[in-house]
This record gives C-alpha cells, sequence and structure tokens, in this order.
C-alpha cells in the first residue's frame, strides 16, 4: 500500500499506512499562513493525490508526546488548483497549546484560521478525526470514544473549488518550536475513500 503514497519533507522511508506506522518530525516545521507576510510550508507530510471531486473521507486516529508549544499531527489535506498562486489546504489532530494537548482545525483559503476544541478520548494524548464531504461541504468531525461524532468545522468554500483541484490527502505533523529535536507522532487505522 505504501507505493500508492507520497511524501513532501520528508527524508524517511514512507512506511505502510496499513498498519499502525510513525512519523518522524524534526523541529522548526509548520503548515501556517497568516498576515501579512508569514507562510510556512515544510511539514513532513505522507499522501495520496486524489481528484477533489472524488474525495469522499478521511479518518486516523493519532496520538505523540506532545511537550512543545504548537506540537502538533494529524489529517492534511494540500488542495493544489491548477494556475492559482497559492494552494488551499486542511489540517485537524492533536495540538498542543498551554501545556496541553487540545483537538485543532486550521481550514486555510487566503490565510489561515484555527479552532480549537478538548480531547475527549480517555487517554487525554490522542484523538480520532475524520474529514467528510457532506452535503458538498467539507466537515470535520472529532470521534469518541463511545463514538460519537463532534462536529468540529464546516469548510463551506470545497464547493467552490474547481472540477480539476487535486488533493493531497494523508498525514503530516509539525514541531514548530526551533528547540526540542524531533517529535515522534504515531498513528493508526489510516482509511482514505473515494
Amino acid at each position: 500500500m505504501a507505493d500508492s503514497y507520497q511524501s513532501a519533507h520528508y527524508d524517511h522511508p514512507i512506511p505502510d499506512v496499513s498498519k499502525p506506522f510513525d512519523l518522524r518530525c524534526p523541529d522548526n516545521t509548520d503548515l501556517w499562513r497568516i498576515p501579512p507576510s508569514t507562510s510556512r510550508a515544510n511539514t513532513p507530510h505522507i499522501y495520496r493525490t486524489i481528484a477533489a471531486s472524488e474525495f469522499k473521507s478521511a479518518r486516523v486516529t493519532v496520538s505523540g508526546p506532545w511537550t512543545k508549544l504548537y506540537d502538533q499531527g494529524g489529517l492534511c489535506m494540500i488542495i493544489d488548483i491548477p494556475g492559482a498562486d497559492q494552494n488551499k489546504w486542511v489540517k485537524t489532530g492533536i495540538e498542543m497549546l498551554n501545556g496541553k494537548p487540545r483537538v485543532s482545525v486550521v481550514g486555510t483559503d487566503s490565510w489561515s484560521d484555527w479552532s480549537l476544541h478538548p480531547v475527549v478520548a480517555a487517554d487525554k494524548v490522542s484523538a480520532t478525526i475524520e474529514m467528510v464531504v457532506e452535503h458538498d461541504h467539507l466537515w470535520v468531525y472529532l470521534l469518541g470514544d463511545d463514538g460519537e461524532r463532534h462536529p468540529m468545522r464546516e469548510i463551506t468554500w470545497w464547493n467552490a473549488l474547481p472540477k480539476d483541484a487535486q488533493c493531497k490527502v494523508g498525514v503530516s505533523a509539525a514541531r514548530p518550536a526551533t528547540d526540542g529535536g524531533e517529535l515522534l507522532v504515531h498513528y493508526e487505522n489510516l482509511i482514505i475513500t473515494t
């Protein structure tokens, strides 16, 4: 299965994503764009390329030893639009803020915006997250240990994507801190459907 996946900013072999796997992430990495001029896009990313019009859903469980501010890992979808000056993206998973792991969603159209939700898993360090196309919009859900789907975000600009948009869908990790060394993020049950 790894042969259908590619990687960006990742200097290690692509793992077998059909089994539990880890992603090694160096420090000083991030995927974030805010005005007036901050644009960072050097996170390790393992992905499949899918036409936006064919994407249905993606799901994964993510966990890690979150210690530094903004340590993060989870699902990541980078959307390339032919002829556009910039890509768009959606990322969701665990992110460390104020000393606690939290579930985050970042949606980036022109600029990034960010929302947070408490971790609902009993272990307080993991999350199962899902991106699903519903009613022509992209929805992000957090799945509780009890099976409850917590709606986290509706990405309304999804239905305005051109038909030739391509999505790089998979997992990513980041450690924006410039110290602390490598972050090792763990993933299980990655499922991408078209």
